[in-house]
């Protein structure tokens, strides 16, 4: 896929009700909490989806930009996020979220570093991530304690990789035969940033955040 073949590359269609059932709405929990935070007047969200992340900061008074390079999604810029149209630090924060699987990963660092360039204080990224993750949360009146299990090995086979690239094109996933989470994280320091901390959501480990400072 180039930078200007859409075919791979979620339009509205891909956006339907059912998207947002199940896991997903936690998902958007985390990637919000993790905005907010920061306490930004401005934000950068590349790949804004259904508009639900746009809408929920809209409401609290921050001013966010959409990026997508799909023009029927309306954002606010058509533009690639591998060539962001923005001078240095014209954001408080980069959001970007269960996008840069679509791209090729040899264009992965410079998404990264598009992302970490425009914003003042850094970045907020998810992606998919295929390994098998448990977590344990034991609830009782005013208490409540959650324990991570943590991440297995998963031989993933053929099927599954030919079917993420078909059905949600996805180019490659944290899991995937030749993209550990250690390679990930290589790619991280060499788009020079630095990796705060991540973390898998407990009620959709399938999304595993990453926090990225300059």
């Amino acid at each position: 896929m180039t930078e200007q073949d859409l075919s791979l590359v979620p339009g509205k269609e891909h956006y339907a009700a059912k998207y947002l059932r199940g896991g997903r709405l936690f998902s958007y929990a985390h990637q919000l909490n993790a905005v907010v935070q920061y306490e930004p007047q401005t934000v950068i969200e590349v790949g804004p989806g259904p508009g639900m992340v746009t809408g929920a900061l809209q409401a609290i008074d921050i001013v966010v930009t959409t990026v997508d390079i799909q023009s029927e999604l309306n954002p606010d810029v058509v533009a690639a996020v591998t060539d962001l149209p923005f001078d240095n630090d014209s954001f408080d924060v980069a959001v970007c979220c269960q996008v840069l699987e679509h791209l090729p990963f040899d264009r992965f660092v410079g998404a990264l570093r598009e992302l970490v360039r425009v914003s003042v204080r850094g970045a907020i990224i998810s992606l998919p991530d295929r390994r098998p993750h448990y977590f344990a949360t034991l609830r009782l009146p005013g208490l409540r304690v959650d324990a991570n299990l943590g991440t297995r090995p998963k031989r993933v086979s053929p099927d599954q990789v030919d079917s993420a690239i078909r059905i949600a094109g996805h180019y490659w996933e944290i899991g995937f035969p030749g993209y550990p989470l250690k390679r990930i994280e290589k790619q991280l320091s060499e788009a020079e940033c630095s990796l705060v901390r991540n973390w898998r959501v407990p009620d959709y480990p399938y999304h595993h955040f990453f926090i990225l400072s300059k």
